[in-house]
């Protein structure tokens, strides 16, 4: 029993000094660290995550957040003053203390404080981000268009092709020619399976559906079109308008339309007196349609909906790497016509929906 506590003993006197060297050692490198984090104030930087942008500072003035993901990529994310959101991506990478970012020439010199970010692209010139608790802001921002497919269209330089609008099978887009007098109304099943065109100068500027017929606008006044043959069938004219409505939309009973080819306000008229029943001060959407009673606009490669109430936007869908110029919605499919010189022919009707659905 001796024995075997004299050789426990000796062991332990052993260990003792390595202890003592360790021990000091881990000391003397704690007392480095926190050395250094004294002189500087700054942490690690942990970047990843949502910074909400306090203005000012050298950044556009609608930008709201810029995310950095895990996996490289970075978001930043607009709002504007009628809450239109848009939502930028890019990919971005740490060297040092620089962040590069692609779409920026120079990179940013980065100071992380916990919570506080600061991007220092040039002396004097400094973006301050707070550290934002919702992490999933990027993601919420938009919603995200999928497309379910491509319809090749007829393309020519000649063709001028404007607004659209579908009934439950049948996509109708809006058409004309350089130097003819009239329209065109190209009349592509929604499985994209047949296309076929009626004409007449009676078709107008622009083109809503509803309750089985073709509503279009001249000047001054609404015309109602058979959907098969392009006759006219009946004609409303817009109390105390002159020019067109482009565009437009049929919304039970009603048309919705921006007057001048938008750069008007957005009015709503009754189609059985021709009044006007309600002015919203907003402009510049390319196209619109009603979807189960709700009025959405296309801007670019987003689908908005518009709070006729606040004049505000509700809510942006985002089509990416797409830009349309008309929209239209058949009850379960939002369509768009796109100009993509990726694609053979360049002009396509996109078949769309929110992903996930």
């Amino acid at each position: 029993m001796n024995n075997v506590n004299l050789r426990e003993n000796n062991g332990m006197k052993r260990l003792i000094p390595f202890a003592v060297l360790l021990t000091a050692s881990l000391f003397f490198f704690v007392a480095c660290e926190n050395t250094n984090d004294s002189t500087s104030g700054e942490e690690t930087p942990d970047l990843v995550g949502a910074w909400k942008f306090i203005p000012p500072g050298n950044r556009p003035s609608d930008l709201k957040y810029t995310v950095l993901k895990e996996n490289g990529v970075y978001y930043n994310l607009y709002e504007n003053d009628i809450n239109f959101h848009r939502r930028y991506s890019g990919y971005y990478q740490l060297a040092g203390d620089v962040l590069e970012m692609s779409g920026v020439v120079f990179g940013y010199e980065v100071k992380n404080q916990g919570n506080d970010l600061y991007l220092f692209s040039e002396p004097g010139d400094t973006t301050f981000y707070q550290r934002s608790p919702d992490e999933t802001v990027g993601d919420t921002w938009v919603t995200n268009m999928r497309i379910i497919r491509r319809v090749p269209l007829p393309y020519s330089f000649i063709y001028w092709y404007n607004t659209i609008t579908a009934d439950d099978s049948n996509v109708y887009i809006l058409y004309y020619v350089s130097g003819e007098i009239g329209s065109h109304i190209l009349k592509v099943t929604t499985d994209g399976d047949s296309v076929t065109t009626f004409s007449g100068t009676q078709i107008g500027y622009a083109a809503g559906y509803g309750d089985g017929s073709l509503w279009t606008c001249h000047d001054g006044y609404v015309l109602e079109l058979d959907p098969v043959t392009g006759d006219s069938l009946s004609r409303v004219d817009l109390v105390g308008m002159e020019g067109p409505l482009n565009p437009l939309t049929y919304d039970n009973g009603t048309v919705w339309g921006f007057v001048n080819f938008g750069r008007a306000p957005l009015l709503q008229f009754d189609l059985a007196t021709g009044d006007t029943l309600r002015q919203v001060q907003l402009r510049g959407f390319d196209d619109l349609t009603t979807v189960d009673g709700k009025l959405y606009g296309s801007l670019g490669g987003s689908i908005t909906l518009i709070d006729t109430d606040s004049s505000k936007v509700r809510e942006t869908l985002d089509i990416p790497n797409e830009s349309i110029q008309g929209l239209a919605y058949d009850g379960s499919r939002y369509y768009g016509l796109a100009y993509n010189y990726k694609y053979d022919p360049a002009l396509q009707l996109l078949v769309m929906e929110p992903d996930g659905e």
